[in-house]
């Protein structure tokens, strides 16, 4: 339980690691992966303090351990496509959603090696489960994925041209989110209640297949969708 504890809170630390290395924020980024090599290390010895006298560790201890070592290679910013299959393969003891969510990671290292094929069969897979299981989470990052990837499978919502969807709305919100604003501060500044400006964030972050405000700001960035005020 321990383990599972430390690769949960691990995968936090990787997705803000991957945020600001997206947004060139070297200093937050070595925050963030000083943090994760220590949470690692916490993950480690409490692995090694498994008791022996109560046998060997059973497949859902394989699988977090494999998983806590695969969010520590994704919080340094290294693929390691073949560590994410392990972990998908040690989830096969019965837990589908584990498997499912690694599933979009090992698809999301695949996409990063270029294995634009691999990549849409473990999507496709992801999904499928996401849906059949109504983890509307875990199909909003699938289908973010699919999008930034233009990755396409039955179910796979369509690629579209963010440039030319933003409307103009949206634009000022973008750029205020980009200044850091939060959605209440967006809400006053436009002269919109923070509910509405809440709603055109997250049609900003569908548009651009971002799981968060950080990623969408650097898409839209790199882009070129940011204009300036």
């Amino acid at each position: 339980a321990t383990v599972r504890l430390v690769a949960t809170a691990l995968a936090a630390v990787a997705d803000a690691a991957a945020a600001a290395r997206l947004v060139g924020d070297a200093e937050a980024l070595a925050g963030w992966q000083a943090e994760a090599e220590s949470l690692a290390d916490a993950g480690r010895t409490a692995a090694r303090a498994h008791d022996p006298a109560i046998g060997a560790a059973g497949p859902e201890a394989r699988a977090w351990e494999a998983r806590l070592e695969a969010e520590a290679l994704r919080a340094r910013g290294v693929p390691a496509p073949e560590q994410w299959r392990a972990v998908v393969e040690l989830f096969g003891y019965g837990n589908v959603y584990e498997q499912a969510r690694s599933r979009f990671r090992l698809a999301e290292a695949l996409l990063a090696t270029d294995d634009r094929a691999g990549a849409t069969a473990e999507l496709a897979a992801a999904h499928e489960v996401a849906v059949r299981l109504g983890a509307a989470p875990l199909r909003t990052a699938v289908e973010a994925l699919a999008r930034r990837g233009r990755l396409e499978f039955a179910g796979a919502p369509r690629a579209v041209d963010v440039g030319a969807v933003l409307t103009p709305r949206e634009q000022e919100v973008l750029a205020l989110m980009a200044a850091g604003r939060t959605n209440r501060q967006i809400g006053a500044e436009l002269f919109i209640s923070e509910k509405t400006a809440s709603v055109h964030v997250s049609n900003i972050l569908a548009k651009l297949g971002a799981g968060g405000r950080t990623e969408a700001v650097a898409i839209a960035a790199a882009r070129g969708l940011l204009t300036a005020s």
